[in-house]
């Protein structure tokens, strides 16, 4: 279930963990993928249709909502938005980039919320990948977490 809880423990991670990260790391990149909400293709419980459209990354709940990752980012204080390209290909829909006083930056991609079986096997991907400071230095999955999805038996 999505409470304003789980929707602001995005706001806690960035405002109480990665600026402290960034002051004893300077230049610290963050990779960010977010697996758009999606009421058609994922096993959630339903959200409003206009903020659970995993096709529409202005409206959806992760991405463009009030807390959704490029909103907030956009908004945030010490936060700054350094651009964004859509269309990056049929399962990243938009990808932004964001500077932290020019300590932190922060590449966040919004998937397509009905390939979040690519969401998260590119997530896994890059966290079993060691960091490189010239690509990143910690990856970040943010959506539902679709393994919950998958039947372990028979039915």
């Amino acid at each position: 279930m999505i409470t304003l809880r789980s929707i602001c423990s995005f706001s806690v991670l960035f405002f109480t963990v990665l600026p402290p990260c960034a002051a004893a790391t300077p230049n610290t990149h963050i990779s960010v993928i977010v697996s758009l909400v999606d009421n058609v293709s994922q096993g959630i419980a339903p959200v409003p249709a206009k903020i659970g459209n995993g096709d529409d990354p202005r409206n959806n709940l992760y991405w463009g909502a009030l807390y959704g990752v490029k909103t907030f980012l956009s908004k945030a204080d010490g936060w700054r938005n350094l651009g964004c390209e859509k269309d990056i290909n049929d399962t990243i829909l938009e990808r932004c980039q964001f500077a932290w006083k020019d300590k932190l930056t922060v590449t966040a991609d919004a998937y397509r919320g009905s390939r979040i079986d690519q969401a998260m096997l590119d997530f896994m991907q890059q966290a079993a990948t060691p960091p490189d400071a010239k690509q990143r230095e910690m990856v970040v999955f943010i959506g539902h977490d679709g393994l919950m999805d998958a039947q372990t038996g028979p039915s």
